[in-house]
Parts: C-alpha cells; sequence; structure tokens
C-alpha cells in the first residue's frame, strides 16, 4: 500500500472520527504496510471499538484476525446494521471462503442471504449466491424455483436482466422448449430498460444477429443511436449491419453520419473503402 494511498483512507475516515481514533487507524495502517498483522490487529480493533459504525474499519479489522474473531467482527456488523447489503454480502462470502467443510458455517451463509433476499428482495447480487449455493448443493429444483421467480418479476433495471440471462443459459438445458423464448424475453426487457446504454445495445443486438435475426439486431441498434445520438462505436456497427444485410443506401448513410460526428472515425472510414471498393 503508497503512503498516498493510506493518507486517502485516512482521510476517508475523517469525517466521523475524532484525533485518537484517526491516530489509532493511521498506526493501523502503516502497521499493515510494515506486515506487522498483531500490532495492525490492536490498532483497527481500537479504531472500530471507537467507530463502530465505519465498514471499512470492520473489514480491516476482520482482515487481521482470527477465523472466529473475523467472523463475530463481521456477524456483529452486519448483525447491527440490517440495512447495509454489502456488509451481508461480506459476511455470507466471509463464510463461504473460509470455512467451506463447516456444514453450520454454511447453513449460516445461506440463513445471512435468505435474510438478505427477503429485505433487498430481486437484487442479483443476492438471488446469484443463493443459486450458486443450491448449484453446489445440488439442489437444481431450488435454483430453478428462485431464478423462474426473478424473471416472472419485472423489475425495470437492464443489468438485472443481464444477470438472469447468465443464470439462464446456465441453468436451463437448450433443449428445453422454455429456453429460447426465455432469452428472447430477457433480452427485449433489456433492451427496453437499457437501450441508451452502448454495452447493453450492443449485447441485445449481437444476440439476435447470433440467431439470424438480423432485422432485430439493426431494430436495436436505430432505437439505441436515437436515443444516444453520438454513439458512434454503435453508428458504425449499424452501418455494417444494414450493409451485410443488403441495405445499402442505409449502412452508407449511417457509417457517413458518424463519419459527419466525427471525422478521424477509423473503423467507419475503413468499411466505407471496403464497399467501395466492392462496387
Amino acid at each position: 500500500m503508497t503512503r498516498s494511498l493510506i493518507i486517502l483512507l485516512i482521510v476517508a475516515t475523517a469525517a466521523r472520527a475524532d484525533v485518537a481514533t484517526l491516530s489509532s487507524y493511521a498506526k493501523g495502517l502503516y502497521a499493515e504496510r510494515a506486515g506487522l498483522r498483531d500490532e495492525a490487529r490492536t490498532h483497527f480493533e481500537a479504531t472500530l471499538a471507537a467507530d463502530p459504525e465505519s465498514f471499512t474499519v470492520a473489514q480491516r479489522t476482520a482482515n487481521h484476525q482470527d477465523l472466529a474473531s473475523a467472523s463475530k467482527t463481521l456477524r456483529t456488523y452486519a448483525t447491527k446494521h440490517p440495512a447495509h447489503l454489502a456488509s451481508h454480502l461480506h459476511y455470507a462470502d466471509f463464510l463461504r471462503d473460509n470455512a467451506s467443510d463447516d456444514t453450520m458455517a454454511e447453513k449460516v451463509a445461506l440463513a445471512t442471504l435468505a435474510a438478505a433476499h427477503e429485505r433487498f428482495p430481486h437484487t442479483p447480487a443476492i438471488f446469484s449466491r443463493l443459486i450458486t449455493i443450491h448449484e453446489e448443493n445440488e439442489d437444481r429444483e431450488a435454483s430453478l424455483a428462485l431464478l423462474r421467480n426473478e424473471i416472472a418479476h419485472d423489475q425495470p433495471d437492464a443489468y438485472r436482466w443481464v444477470s438472469l440471462i447468465q443464470l439462464t443459459r446456465t441453468l436451463i438445458s437448450g433443449d428445453a422448449p422454455e429456453f429460447q423464448s426465455t432469452l428472447d424475453t430477457l433480452h427485449d426487457r433489456a433492451s427496453r430498460d437499457g437501450i441508451a446504454d452502448p454495452a447493453i445495445a450492443r449485447r441485445v443486438s449481437d444476440y439476435y444477429r447470433a440467431k439470424g435475426d438480423t432485422q432485430k439486431a439493426i431494430d436495436t441498434l436505430t432505437n439505441h443511436i436515437a436515443s444516444v445520438p453520438d454513439s458512434l462505436e454503435l453508428r458504425t456497427r449499424l452501418g455494417l449491419l444494414l450493409l451485410s444485410s443488403n441495405q445499402e443506401v442505409a449502412g452508407v448513410n449511417m457509417l457517413e453520419s458518424a463519419i459527419a460526428i466525427d471525422p478521424d472515425q477509423t473503423y467507419a472510414h475503413r468499411a466505407l473503402a471496403q464497399y467501395y471498393e466492392s462496387q
């Protein structure tokens, strides 16, 4: 850890901490940097006692404690802060990473995530972890039940749909009747909720192009550009798609529009040059 990073961490903690607490935290950071784990632990534990609201301090304290003490530190913080999602995820991950052979720890991790799922429903960071546990326990039925419940909940969040796309590909057989229709639905919802996001528009367009629905791939990029006119990379991508689908006039116009906005669009120039050479 660099000296400047240590200073930034101290400044980030300074908003609510007194001088003595900051001094203890600074000593912990320097001890950590020097590889003095026991000394760092002592200073971080003192800091946490003085500032029990800091999740950053709780994490750093646990990093230098033995397994039982670290588990207690993270459990205590999560219990006292039920609305702090990151602390619940961190505690569950800690249990699973450090006590994977402990059946009781696995049960506590599952219970922690289940409680978080109730408090923060339909959150990808939670339901994806729950599905991972179900899969490790070879409980595909529980995984699919949770997946289908999340798909049925139409919550506007493009990246939530992306996470469900990935889980669908993992959990549902490609031969299953619901597989293709589910992917279509999820991609359509991702496009609906995130069409202004270039990464989402590209993902959805690529999906439809790969399954042979070039027009829908074109429509996706067209809608994106209508929302974000200066999305030059996807203007060029749309121009190429139009050319490949024999919509040559529209393709040339789209590529030229990218160059009109930014004359340095190399790929658009190259695509036009290749098109005119082929004529």
